[in-house]
Order: structure tokens, then C-alpha cells, then sequence
């Protein structure tokens, strides 16, 4: 895949189905079909079970807004503007009869590596609408790697859904083990608590430094197709980003040397230059001069695509100690989904231990029926869980969070809607509740500090309808669709906590007075006692 046209995009957790109790719960998702998913992101279940967004467009709060990165909003359309060929560099710009729309514009033949698909000149070795062939497309939840449809590395397909088997509770290790309720995954394997240098966040155990949906700490999620690399959101292999797609500019004929860039037909992008042929060493893979020695999405020869792993001399390699298995780098010493060899899963309860498997409800939780709308009940805490705030079956409001068990709406939103459509909105971005909770935006109109208007005022970002800004929009962080979960905050475009808070399982709290959290995450004071200045007594 050339890096020019890959997206690194972070995938959350699609957990599969459990209605029994006594099980590992859907929380925080909601059962669809016998999966669990968020339906406020995901785009095949879109606020509610069964609601498609259309191709390109995004699940932001539940609603189909906001176009995936990449991709340019041309009237009602999500497009790629660099192969539509009725949008073609431009929204509008059509291509005449019996030519193509190839790299942003108009050409009689596609350029080299490119295929004609009805007119748009696509890469089908990584297009998920043409993946292999034209008109070939992916199921929704995987991507087209090598011209195949697969699951993103590091994910393996359970009943048509890709998950993480390694932080699942209920595909834990393999895709029939689930845990039971009250118990975690970590590292592939159910526990009581999460292994060490994991941490909890809801009900996996994750590696902060690596995980997408929890980069650096608890909810905070990456997007604009970075991932996690160090407990930091970024691109891949030191990419920038360029209208939302991670990429290089010394080699993308459609940003090349600077965002937006498009060399001329005919030429490709050479060491950030537009140039009739490429440099030394440098191999044309789709008009992108590229090192075939070293570049990850091109690695020893054009579209063979390394996943998260590194190109070392052409070929597709991990770090010492680890092996490559479904375009990751694991541990075979320690995996608990690859045990020894790639795919070798430990059963539940044992851990992988030099290469090799080892052969009720916890205290302050209840036990809680399920209730539907994906409360599945089990063993729940009262004091966090936003389906049973305080006790069974009290739901907090969408985007709210579970505070001491009460429901409580983030900073700069206001709680909108009655019964199951009561959600915490931001009423100065929000085109569906624009200065006040009910006053949608005309068609065509944005919401810009809590006035519809035809476009943003300098300095906000428009996402979807909203117009806002980067720096402290907690659902648009950073990038659009990057939203700060729990009640953290966004800070100058970075998810964090706020000053004299400390992020315990996603939530920011003050380790002082706190009595479930005294002095240290996890440290609950007995009954009776108070947390004074970090210590119970």
C-alpha cells in the first residue's frame, strides 16, 4: 500500500455479544446483533442498531456527520477528490466524457499503479471500495491491505467482526473465550486485575503506550488516522497529516514537498519535488518515488504493506524479541493469543509464560439485571458505570459521565432531549441544538458559537456541522472525531486532566479527597473513614 494512500486508522474495540448474566458485560458498548459496539462511532450502527452511514461519512455522537479523513464534503456526498471523477480536485469539477479523475485531475489515462474503476483512478491494492478489483468492496470494520480485505493489525475476525483478543473480556485470547462477569482481559487472558503495566480501562487491560482507543491514558482516543506511539497519538514512520490522511511529503504526488501539492500528470514526487522521473534508488510506485529498502507501505516491492511492523532491507521486520504475526509485532515469550507461534491461544485463566500456557462480584460492586439498550447487567460499579449510576438501571444521558454515582454533564455541554434521547450537547457547536436544546441548523448551515451560519468565524475547524475549536473541543480534540472520554478535558488539542486532577480508569480525580481512589488510584478507604490530603483515616 503506498504510504500516500494508506490511512493508519485507529479501530476501537468491536466486543461481541453477551445478553447472559454472569458474564463479561457489553459495557461500555450496546449489543447489535449479537456484537457489541459503540453506537455513537460506529458507522454501521449509528446511534441506534442497524443505522448505516453512508460511504465516507462519520458516526460523530451518535448522528452520520463529518466526513472521514481524506475524503472532501461535495453537497450531500463524502468524495475523494483525487478520484472522483465528478469532483475532481474540486467539489463540482466535473471530468469530461471518456476521461479519468487521476491523482486531483482530469486525464485520459490513470497514472501508473492506478486502476480505472468507472472513471476514479484508485489504488486497489488498499481501497476498501475496490480492494483487489473495481467494485470489490469490504465489509464495514476491515480494511484492504495487499488487495485483500483483513482486519486491521493486531485484530483477528470473530463472527464477521474484528477484535483485539489480547484486551476483549468477551473474545478473551480466542474468539470463543469469554470472561466471566467481573473479570478483565489481560494480555489475553481473564484476571481478576490487570496484569503489570497494563491498566484498566473500562473492562480491558491495555498498554497505554500502544493502544489507540486509550493513548497515554484512559479515553483518550486517536483519530485523523494516527495511532498510538509512545502513549502519544501520531502518523506511522514519522508521516504528517494533509486534510486528515496520514502521509509523506517527500514522496505523495497529491501533497508533495507541502500539503496540497498535486504534481502535474505525468510526473511523480521525488524527494518532495515534482520531477518527470524518480531520484537514485527511488522506485515509482504510483507516481510516488519511494526507497523499497525502508518505506513500510512499500516494502521490497510497490503495495506490499508491513502493517504495524518496519521495512529493514525489503523486508518486513519487528524489533528483537518480537515476531510478526497478522502484520503486528508481538511477544511469543508473553503473548496470550500467540503463545510460542503466531495464533497459538492460551485457554482462559492460563498465561503464556516463556513460550509456554500455564496450566462473584468484587467488593463495592452489585450485582445488576440486564435491562436492555446494552446493559447487560452482572457486576458493575455503582460509582462509574454510566448504565448504572448509582444503582441498577439508572443511565446516564449520552456523552455523560458516572461521577460518585451521579450522572454529570462534561464542562461546556448542557444535558438536551428526554427519556433515551437525553444527551449532553455542546450548545455553541451543535447544529442540532445551535444557542439553545432543540434549535437545528438549516441544511447547508453550520452551528458557530451558538448562531447558524453559513460557514465558521477564522480559527474554528469545521467538523461535520460544528464549527470548533481544536485546542478545547472535548469531542473534536486535536483533530475532528477525536473526543475525550470520561471527564477529561481537552487542553491546547491534547485529551488530559485538569490541574490537581489524576486520571484513574479514565475518570480525572482528586486523589485527596477521594474515597475510592486515596492517595493512589484503587486505594478505597474502609467504611467509615474519609480521605484527608491523600490518606484515610
Amino acid at each position: 500500500m503506498n504510504r500516500w494512500l494508506a490511512l493508519i486508522v485507529g479501530i476501537g474495540f468491536a466486543l461481541a455479544g453477551c445478553n447472559n448474566a454472569g458474564i463479561a458485560s457489553c459495557t461500555p458498548g450496546v449489543s447489535c446483533g449479537g456484537s457489541c459496539v459503540d453506537t455513537t462511532s460506529d458507522t454501521g450502527n449509528c446511534g441506534s442498531c442497524g443505522v448505516a452511514c453512508p460511504s465516507h461519512v462519520a458516526c460523530t455522537k451518535g448522528v452520520c456527520s463529518g466526513c472521514t479523513g481524506g475524503t472532501t464534503s461535495c453537497g450531500t456526498a463524502c468524495v475523494d477528490t483525487s478520484s472522483d471523477p465528478s469532483n475532481c480536485h474540486a467539489c463540482g469539477n466535473a471530468c469530461p466524457a471518456k476521461m479519468v479523475c487521476s491523482l486531483g485531475e482530469c486525464a485520459s489515462t490513470c497514472a501508473k499503479g492506478l486502476t480505472d474503476c468507472a472513471g476514479a483512478c484508485v489504488n486497489v491494492s488498499n481501497d476498501a471500495a475496490n480492494c483487489g478489483s473495481c467494485g470489490a468492496a469490504c465489509s464495514p470494520g476491515t480494511s484492504c491491505i495487499n488487495g485483500l480485505c483483513a482486519c486491521p493489525p493486531g485484530q483477528t475476525l470473530c463472527s464477521g467482526t474484528c477484535v483485539d483478543l489480547s484486551s476483549n473480556p468477551l473474545r478473551c485470547g480466542s474468539c470463543a473465550t469469554t470472561c466471566a462477569s467481573g473479570q478483565l482481559c489481560s494480555s489475553g487472558q481473564c484476571m481478576a486485575a490487570c496484569a503489570a503495566g497494563q491498566m484498566k480501562c473500562g473492562s480491558a487491560c491495555v498498554d497505554i503506550q500502544s493502544d489507540n482507543l486509550n493513548c497515554g491514558s484512559c479515553g483518550v482516543r486517536c483519530g485523523g488516522t494516527t495511532t498510538c506511539q509512545a502513549g502519544g497519538c501520531a502518523c506511522f514512520d514519522k508521516g504528517i497529516r494533509c486534510r486528515g490522511v496520514c502521509t509523506d511529503t517527500q514522496s505523495d504526488p497529491t501533497n508533495c514537498g507541502a500539503c496540497g501539492m498535486i504534481c502535474p500528470t505525468g510526473q511523480v514526487c521525488s524527494a518532495g519535488q515534482c520531477a518527470v522521473s524518480c531520484g537514485m534508488s527511488l522506485t515509482d510506485c504510483s507516481s510516488a518515488c519511494v526507497d523499497l529498502t525502508s518505506d513500510p507501505y512499500n516494502c521490497g516491492s510497490c503495495t506490499t504493506d508491513c502493517g504495524l511492523a518496519h521495512c529493514t532491507a525489503g523486508k518486513c521486520s519487528c524489533p528483537p524479541g518480537e515476531s510478526l504475526c497478522n502484520n503486528a509485532c508481538v511477544d511469543l515469550q508473553a503473548s496470550a493469543s500467540n503463545c510460542g507461534a503466531c495464533g497459538v491461544a492460551c485457554t482462559m485463566g492460563h498465561p503464556c509464560t516463556q513460550g509456554q500456557c500455564d496450566a462473584g462480584c468484587l467488593a463495592g460492586q452489585l450485582n445488576c439485571p440486564a435491562m436492555g439498550r446494552g446493559n447487560n447487567g452482572g457486576c458493575v460499579n455503582p460509582q462509574t458505570d454510566a448504565r448504572n449510576c448509582g444503582s441498577c438501571g439508572t443511565r446516564c444521558p449520552t456523552l455523560a459521565i458516572c461521577t460518585d454515582g451521579q450522572c454529570v454533564c462534561p464542562p461546556g455541554t448542557t444535558q438536551c432531549g428526554n427519556g433515551f434521547r437525553q444527551s449532553c450537547v455542546d450548545q455553541s457547536s451543535d447544529a442540532r441544538n445551535c444557542g439553545a436544546c432543540g434549535n437545528q441548523c438549516p441544511s447547508g448551515q453550520v452551528c458557530s458559537k451558538g448562531v447558524c451560519a453559513a460557514g465558521c468565524d477564522p480559527g474554528f475547524a469545521t467538523c461535520g456541522s460544528s464549527c470548533v475549536d481544536l485546542l478545547t473541543s472535548k469531542i473534536n480534540c486535536g483533530f475532528c472525531q477525536a473526543n475525550c472520554l470520561g471527564n477529561l478535558i481537552c487542553l491546547n488539542g491534547q485529551c488530559a486532566c485538569p490541574s490537581g486532577a489524576t486520571n484513574c480508569n479514565g475518570l480525572c480525580i482528586d486523589l485527596t479527597s477521594n474515597l475510592n481512589n486515596c492517595g493512589a488510584c484503587g486505594t478505597v478507604c474502609t467504611s467509615g473513614q474519609s480521605c484527608v490530603m491523600g490518606k484515610c483515616q
